[in-house]
C-alpha cells in the first residue's frame, strides 16, 4: 500500500499526511467540467503552480487572465501553454481539446497597490464578471481561492499573528529577532496564517455574494525554494517535495469541481481533500483586526486613481 494512503487512514489531517499525501483520486483532465464562458484570474501564472493551474483551465476552454508582474514572462507563458496543449491534442488525436480556452496577460504586481488598482480597473472595463479568482454578477457565486500552506500552523505567537512584524522600525526588528530558530520559516508561517484569516473573514462578510476558501497545495518543488540554503533544500527534498503539476490539483479541485456552497470557509489539503486549519485561524477578533488593517492599506487608493501621491498633493 502507498505510504501516503496509510498516513491518510491513520491521521488524515496531520502534517505527515500533508507532506506525504495519499494517491490522488482527482484527475484534472477527467474531472474538471467544461469551463466555456468562465472568466478566471490566476495570479503568479507565468511559472510553477500557477502555470500548471492555468494549463488545466485552458484545457477546459476557460478564459484565463494570467496576472503576472512581468508582461514578457506572461506572454511567453501563454505561448508555451498553447504549444503544449496543441501538441498534446495532436498526439492524442483528441479533437475536443483542439478548441482551447483564451489566455490573456494581465500586468499585476501584488506588492504595488497602484499596480493592483490599475489591473482591477482593466478587468472591470473588459469583463462583466469574474467567476473564479485564484490568488499564485451572475446567478452563480464567484469563487476566491487563496493559496496558503500547512506552514501557517508554525506561525509564532499565541494568536498566530504578531502585528509588530507588519510595522516598521525598531518595534518590528525586535519582534523578528525574538523569533529565533527558523526565523524566515516562522515569518512565512505568519504570512500564510494571514491568507487563511483573510479567507475566513471574506466568508463571514461576503459569503452571500462570493465563496472563499484557503488551501495547502502541497510541498511542491517550485522556485519558492530558490533562495533556501543548500542544506535546507536537501532536507526538504528527501521525499517531501513533489512535482509541480501535483501542486495544481487541490486548487483546481476547489475551483472547479466542489459545489460553490460547499467550499465557503473551508480549507483544502493535498491532494484534493478537505482539511483543517490551525484553530487560531478561527479567531474572529483577529480576522476583524486583519480586515481593518487591510482596508486601511488600500483606503487612499480607493480615494484616487493615482494612488498616495495624488492624495498627498
Amino acid at each position: 500500500m502507498h505510504m501516503g494512503n496509510i498516513f491518510a487512514f491513520i491521521a488524515p489531517y496531520s502534517q505527515v499526511s500533508q507532506q506525504w499525501p495519499p494517491t490522488p483520486t482527482f484527475d484534472p483532465k477527467r474531472d474538471i467540467p467544461d469551463l466555456t464562458g468562465k472568466v478566471i484570474i490566476v495570479t503568479g501564472a507565468s511559472a510553477g503552480i500557477g502555470y500548471e493551474t492555468t494549463k488545466e483551465l485552458l484545457r477546459k476552454n476557460a478564459k484565463v487572465y494570467l496576472a503576472c508582474r512581468d508582461i514578457r514572462k506572461g506572454e511567453r507563458a501563454v505561448g508555451a501553454l498553447k504549444a503544449e496543449l496543441t501538441k498534446e491534442a495532436l498526439e492524442t488525436q483528441d479533437c475536443c481539446h483542439q478548441a482551447l480556452g483564451e489566455g490573456v496577460v494581465l500586468q499585476l504586481d501584488l506588492s504595488d497597490l497602484v499596480s493592483v488598482k490599475r489591473a482591477a480597473t482593466e478587468i472591470l472595463n473588459k469583463e462583466e464578471r469574474i467567476d473564479i479568482l485564484i490568488n499564485n454578477a451572475g446567478k452563480e457565486k464567484a469563487r476566491v481561492i487563496n493559496l496558503s500552506s500547512s506552514i501557517h500552523t508554525i506561525a509564532p505567537h499565541k494568536l498566530g499573528f504578531d502585528w509588530k512584524v507588519l510595522k516598521g522600525g525598531n518595534e518590528r526588528d525586535r519582534a523578528i529577532s525574538q523569533l529565533g530558530f527558523l526565523t524566515n520559516w516562522r515569518l512565512y508561517g505568519v504570512s500564510k496564517m494571514g491568507n487563511v484569516l483573510m479567507s475566513n473573514f471574506m466568508t463571514r462578510y461576503y459569503g452571500d455574494k462570493i465563496t472563499s476558501c484557503s488551501l495547502h497545495p502541497g510541498h511542491i518543488n517550485t522556485r519558492l525554494f530558490r533562495h533556501v540554503p543548500c542544506t535546507e533544500y536537501v532536507l526538504l527534498s528527501l521525499g517531501i517535495l513533489h512535482p509541480v503539476y501535483l501542486g495544481a490539483y487541490t486548487t483546481l479541485f476547489a475551483a472547479t469541481v466542489v459545489p460553490a456552497d460547499d467550499i465557503n470557509g473551508k480549507f483544502f489539503q493535498p491532494w484534493a481533500r478537505f482539511g483543517r486549519t490551525d484553530p487560531r485561524a478561527s479567531n474572529i477578533d483577529l480576522q476583524d483586526q486583519l480586515k481593518e488593517w487591510l482596508e486601511k492599506q488600500v483606503e487612499e487608493f480607493e480615494m484616487s486613481d493615482q494612488g498616495p501621491s495624488a492624495v498627498n498633493d
